[in-house]
């Protein structure tokens, strides 16, 4: 896949995730940081729905761009997720 191409895909799951990045930005970034950027916007838009999934660190190359409703969401289900998992612990230990 072309180049230029992979940026307007990676930009839209941007989009997903409330995160416009203009691709001029975009063009200034390396293969490793489009590839984490990718990683971390498919993860987010999944995460966002629902799913149990490991949402990533947020890149620093986006970083600027991403909407404080995302950490928050990404926080309050990690958070969640351990407490959960905190008292499920202490059930079983109680056993």
């Amino acid at each position: 896949m072309k180049r230029e191409a992979k940026l307007r895909i990676v930009r839209d799951l941007l989009l997903l995730v409330d995160s416009p990045v203009p691709l001029i930005v975009m063009r200034e970034w390396g293969g490793n940081e489009v590839e984490a950027v990718e990683a971390w916007a498919v993860a987010a838009h999944l995460a966002a729905s629902d799913n149990s999934v490991r949402v990533p660190p947020v890149p620093k190359c986006v970083r600027a761009f991403v909407r404080e409703s995302i950490h928050s969401v990404a926080a309050a289900k990690t958070a969640a997720s351990k407490a959960a998992l905190a008292a499920f612990h202490r059930k079983m230990v109680r056993r």
